[in-house]
């Protein structure tokens, strides 16, 4: 069947299975990839280094990630149209509704850039 809706500007299918990355305090031994990904996002968005910060977080959203955890709380992974940022999650975090807001909100920001006059070249 052919979509006639908006696509999203990327591939929202690592949203089936979401995740979120539990970062410990204490990095102990060879950490995976996806947990040395996300303390360079985290990193990125303490220093205000915003450009490389949203890049990161694009990454982790494509590989499933909806939120970050830390001992001082949880982080929403949330896509804009300017970019990639972290939210402090407001009451109890829940998978599915993440990974489901994400999406809706993939959807609406691809109808938003459909509408957006062509950038000047």
């Amino acid at each position: 069947m052919t979509s006639t809706g908006p696509e999203a500007a990327w591939n929202t299918a690592a949203l089936d299975h979401p995740l979120i990355l539990d970062l410990p305090d204490r990095p102990g031994g060879d950490p995976t990839p996806l947990l040395r990904l996300g303390r360079q996002a985290l990193a990125r968005v303490h220093a205000d280094l915003h450009p490389q910060a949203s890049r990161l977080l694009a990454q982790l959203a494509s590989r499933g990630v909806v939120a970050l955890r830390t001992s001082t709380g949880t982080w929403e992974i949330r896509e804009r149209l300017d970019g990639w940022i972290l939210a402090p999650a407001v009451g109890p975090v829940d998978l599915r509704t993440l990974a489901a807001a994400t999406r809706l909100r993939a959807t609406r920001l691809a109808r938003q850039r459909r509408a957006l006059p062509p950038k000047p070249r």
